[in-house]
Formats: C-alpha cells, sequence, structure tokens
C-alpha cells in the first residue's frame, strides 16, 4: 500500500508539474488552446452589436471552421483618424487592424504597417482593381482590401410618382435630369410639404465627399502636384487645384442643388436626413447601402430605392475602402496573413455582400466577379454602389488633405449651398486658405527638395544673424 500510495503521488506530482508546464507555455504564448493553437487580435472599426461588427462577427465564425488552429479574438472599435491610428499601433496594438486605406501612405511611411508581400496574390483576378491600388504604397501591399462604401443617390419611388416619373425609371441619369426632377417635384402637389433633395450638411465628410464627386465628375482635381506659379523655385509641389473652370463648374451644380435643399440641411446630422427622409419631408439624398438599410429597416412601407449618382463628363462616385493590416507587433505572422487572405475570398466578400443572416447589406463587397452574382437579380438597388468601384472618386492621400478640408474645403461649400457666396469668390478662397495650409500649417509645401531645405537653411541663418547683430547694436548703446 505504501509502495502505491508514493507511486500515486509520483504520478500526482508529476501531472501537476506536467499542467503547470503547459499553463507557463499557454501564458508565455499567450494562446488560449493546445500548444499546437495559436491567438491572434483582430480589431475591426464598428461598435460591438452593430450590423457591421455582426457581418464580421459570421466572416471570424467561417474562417475558425476552415482553421481550427487559429483562435481570432475580435475586438471592436478601432481608430479611424490617422493619428489615432499611429498611436494605436504604437501601445498594445493589435496583430490586425481595420483602417480606412486613405491612411496606408501615412502608416507605411511611418512603418507601423508590415508590407504583406503575395498574401493575396491569388485574388489579384478577382478583385476590383481600384481596391487593389488603395491598398498600395510605392507599388507594395501594405492592406488587403476588405470592404469600401460608395455614394450613389437614393430616392422616394411614390414621391417621384407623383412628380410624373416612373418608380422604375425615375430619368436621373444626368445633372440635367436631377435638376429637372427636382424642379418637378417642387411643383407636383406633394411638393409642398417635401423638398426635392436633403443633405446631412453638419457631417462635414459627407459633404466633402459630394463637393469632391461632384469635382470628379467635372473632371476637376482637388489637388495637383508639380511645378506650379509663384512656387516654381521649390521644385514640385502639392496644391489646391479647384481655381479653374472644371473647379467652378462642379461648385456651380452645388450652388443648384442648393436651390433645392431645405437651408435647415446644412445643420443635419445623418440621422436627422434620415427622419426627414422616412417622414417623406425629403425625396432624394445622396447615401450608401448603410443608408438604404436602415431606412428599409425601419420603414419598410416606404418605397426606397437607389440608382447610380448622375453624371456630367464623367461617372464618378466617391468610395472608402477599408482593408486590413498586420500590425509591427505581431507574432504569429502566417496564421495572421491566412486571416488577411480570408478576408477577400469568396466566403467572406458574400457575407458582405448580402449582410449575412441579417440580410442587409452595409457595405459594398471588394471582390468585382461579384457583380456578375445572381443575389443581384432579386435585389438591384445594392447594385449601384458596387459598380462604383470601378470609377471611384477616391479619397486623397496627402496627409495635409485633412486640414485643407476643414479649414478651406468644407466652409466654402457650406457657403455655396446657403448662397453665402458666389462659386468664384469660393473656389479663390478654397484655393488661397488651402495653399496656406499647405505651405505654412504644415510646414511643407509638397515633397521637399535638397533646395528647399538648403533655401530654408538659408533663411534660418540670415535670421539668426539679423537676431544677433540687431541685439549686439543694441547692447553697446
Amino acid at each position: 500500500m505504501k509502495l502505491l500510495s508514493g507511486n500515486r503521488s509520483a504520478f500526482l506530482g508529476a501531472a501537476a508539474a506536467a499542467a503547470a508546464m503547459v499553463a507557463v507555455c499557454l501564458i508565455m504564448t499567450g494562446d488560449h488552446g493546445p500548444p499546437n493553437h495559436v491567438t491572434i487580435s483582430f480589431q475591426t472599426l464598428p461598435a460591438r452589436g452593430t450590423r457591421e461588427f455582426r457581418e464580421v462577427e459570421e466572416i471570424i465564425h467561417l474562417f475558425r471552421r476552415e482553421r481550427p488552429e487559429i483562435h481570432v479574438k475580435l475586438l471592436p472599435d478601432a481608430p479611424r483618424e490617422r493619428h489615432l491610428i499611429v498611436r494605436r499601433t504604437l501601445a498594445e496594438a493589435p496583430d490586425i487592424l481595420e483602417v480606412p486605406l486613405a491612411s496606408i501612405s501615412a502608416l507605411a511611411e511611418k512603418g507601423r504597417v508590415v508590407e504583406l508581400g503575395d498574401v493575396f496574390s491569388r485574388e489579384l483576378g478577382e478583385l476590383f482593381p481600384s481596391a487593389l491600388a488603395a491598398a498600395q504604397y510605392n507599388n507594395a501591399a501594405y492592406a488587403v482590401p476588405f470592404r469600401a462604401a460608395s455614394t450613389q443617390l437614393i430616392y422616394n419611388g411614390a414621391i417621384l410618382l407623383k412628380a410624373g416619373y416612373l418608380t422604375e425609371d425615375p430619368l436621373l441619369n444626368n445633372w440635367s435630369e436631377l435638376l429637372e426632377t427636382c424642379r418637378a417635384i417642387r411643383r407636383s402637389a406633394h411638393g409642398r410639404i417635401c423638398w426635392p433633395l436633403g443633405i446631412d450638411g453638419g457631417e462635414p465628410d459627407a459633404l466633402a465627399n459630394l463637393g469632391a464627386m461632384l469635382a470628379k465628375q467635372t473632371e476637376a482635381k482637388l489637388l495637383a502636384f508639380g511645378k506650379h506659379e509663384g512656387m516654381r523655385e521649390f521644385g514640385d509641389t502639392w496644391r489646391v487645384a479647384l481655381n479653374n473652370d472644371a473647379g467652378v463648374y462642379a461648385l456651380t451644380m452645388l450652388q443648384q442643388l442648393g436651390e433645392h435643399v431645405p437651408p435647415e440641411a446644412l445643420h443635419w446630422s445623418r440621422e436627422d436626413l434620415l427622419r426627414k427622409f422616412i417622414a417623406g419631408h425629403v425625396a432624394m439624398f445622396f447615401g450608401d447601402a448603410r443608408a438604404l438599410s436602415r431606412v428599409r429597416t425601419a420603414a419598410p412601407g416606404i418605397q426606397v430605392r437607389a440608382i447610380e449618382a448622375p453624371i456630367d463628363r464623367t461617372r464618378a462616385s466617391c468610395v472608402e475602402f477599408y482593408g486590413a493590416v498586420m500590425t509591427p507587433t505581431a507574432r504569429h505572422r502566417d496564421a495572421c496573413k491566412k486571416l488577411l487572405a480570408y478576408l477577400c475570398s469568396a466566403q467572406a466578400q458574400n457575407i458582405i455582400m448580402t449582410g449575412g443572416s441579417d440580410g442587409h447589406p452595409v457595405f459594398a463587397p471588394v471582390r468585382e466577379d461579384l457583380l456578375y452574382d445572381p443575389w443581384y437579380n432579386d435585389h438591384p438597388d445594392y447594385k449601384p454602389f458596387v459598380k462604383a468601384l470601378r470609377y471611384p472618386s477616391a479619397h486623397t492621400r496627402v496627409q495635409a488633405w485633412g486640414e485643407v478640408r476643414k479649414q478651406a474645403f468644407v466652409p466654402e461649400l457650406r457657403k455655396v449651398l446657403s448662397g453665402e457666396t458666389d462659386v468664384e469668390a469660393a473656389a479663390q478662397n478654397i484655393e488661397g486658405i488651402g495653399n496656406n495650409v499647405l505651405s505654412t500649417y504644415y510646414g511643407y509645401i509638397g515633397h521637399a527638395s535638397e533646395t528647399t531645405v538648403l533655401g530654408m537653411s538659408i533663411i534660418g541663418i540670415g535670421v539668426f544673424l539679423l537676431v544677433f547683430f540687431t541685439v549686439g547694436h543694441r547692447a553697446k548703446h
């Protein structure tokens, strides 16, 4: 009995030691499973419990079934602003982070994202070229394009029918038809209680997106890079490029649309706009697939439809791409790459296309082959949001544009819409204030060349000598 008791004690002691060793290994590796399993963290943009977050949860669920050896810890509320994204990648960074792809250049320049190589090369034939381009910097892939939001025209078919237009063919193909439809709604009996067009003017991003889309349609550029008058000594520089015929034409269209927008809409949030649309006080608005789904969920009785945004010279739609990046602190990089590749797989993109179990899409998928999926035969109103990825008016990657937009672009767009200023003055103000931001606020006027640096150094030396001799001269008296 003593021998058996001793063996039992020895066995229990060995088992405890083995268990302790496994626990130590798990603590050291951060894994929550057997030693051959790994855990990676993925922080996505939406808040927990939202429709957007549930889509990602469904994708991760399918990935776990395919790759049971990889445990994915899904986190909400990833930062959206560039400086906050940089901070997030510096401290307690997740292994994978979803970001707006307009931030890729800034993140890559600061070394806060990992170059991915050919992680999704097998998908090159199916992903939209625009999505692939948005994920690259200096011809290298730093992100996997994941999903996109595009702006199209959403309308109430019943209101347009009362104005004399067929719900299926509302005559909104170009700018002239859009303006004529706005006038017809104003003339109709319904026009006494309904404005033709609504905007969420209190949302700077939404207003900037509309202005950028109109500019792209007239073939105007927000910024231009090259040698500019009065700045040639600095070499190639970034300057605002809207103070020309194309830019003024885009602002003129915005001004004409403003005549059919309720004045208070300049202060509306997106929630305000959706409420007014659902209540029948607004007939049309520019929005994305998320807005269309929200209206259909909140008011299923409304004949809400979507059509490609009316065009002028060229078709364009403001598109914001979102993608997943790997942070420099990621340890299990092979596992991370497997998840990254899966995000643009047919299975994952199908969830984004259909909205998953919810059935109401909020984003557009980034796979071009899905344009021909039979799902769109029964859900044609969501197809324009995907077709727009063929002709995106993407957010500019120039880091200073965010401040130009804040100080010059959006304020002048509001003045044009309200009639506070004319389009020529607005174009001049956007150029003057914007160029001042580019050259002084950021302390740079483009990509500083060696001569720029030398010139600034000489100026600095001159200022130092001036102060030195001035102070010295005064000291002698």
